[in-house]
Order: C-alpha cells, then sequence, then structure tokens
C-alpha cells in the first residue's frame, strides 16, 4: 500500500512539473495541495513498527517533494504524532519540513 501512495504523488508531482516546464515561466503562488495522511493503522499488529516504516517512506516522499519545489500537506494521526513526539530529532525534522513550505 505505501508504494502505491508513493507511486500516486511522484505521478502527481511530475504532471505538475511538466505544465510549469513547458509554459516557461516561473512557478506561481501553487493552488493545490497534496494531501499526504499519516493513518493510525489500528489493524497492524506492531503499529510502531509499521509507523517507522512508514516515516522512512515519508522521509522520502519529502525529500523528493522538496527537490521538485512541490509542498506537501502533512496529516499526522494521534499514533503518528505521539511517535513523532517521542524522538526529539524526529520533532526537529518535522519542524524543518515545515520550513521548507510543507504545511503540517
Amino acid at each position: 500500500m505505501p508504494s502505491r501512495c508513493v507511486n500516486i504523488v511522484v505521478s502527481l508531482m511530475i504532471i505538475f512539473c511538466t505544465q510549469q516546464a513547458k509554459a516557461h515561466r516561473p512557478m506561481p503562488t501553487p493552488y493545490y495541495f497534496i494531501a499526504i495522511h499519516c493513518e493510525p493503522l489500528h489493524d497492524v499488529a506492531d503499529a510502531k513498527e509499521s509507523i517507522e516504516e512508514n516515516y522512512a517512506i515519508l522521509r522520502q516522499m519529502v525529500k523528493d517533494a522538496s527537490e521538485l519545489n512541490i509542498k506537501l500537506t502533512l496529516m499526522f494521526s494521534p499514533s503518528w504524532a505521539r511517535y513523532i513526539g517521542e524522538d526529539q530529532m524526529r520533532t526537529d525534522e518535522i519542524q524543518a519540513w515545515r520550513t521548507l513550505g510543507h504545511e503540517i
């Protein structure tokens, strides 16, 4: 399932960037948002381990989007927020994403 989400997001990014490149003009203020839902994973036996794996995927998605100057809207369920809040490095990373223009 996560790889399907990654494929969809990457496809949307490519379409958007291709359209902008064809126009040969600077990107205007974006009139879009790409929502990334970080779901609670209730039905998974070891939810924390699954969140850890998915967090690595999310990190790559944010990196790729940032390199393409595409801003993401990141939506975290309470279990994700707890996972992020448990570690200062993750909390700092989220704040860095916000500084880059991603919406939390």
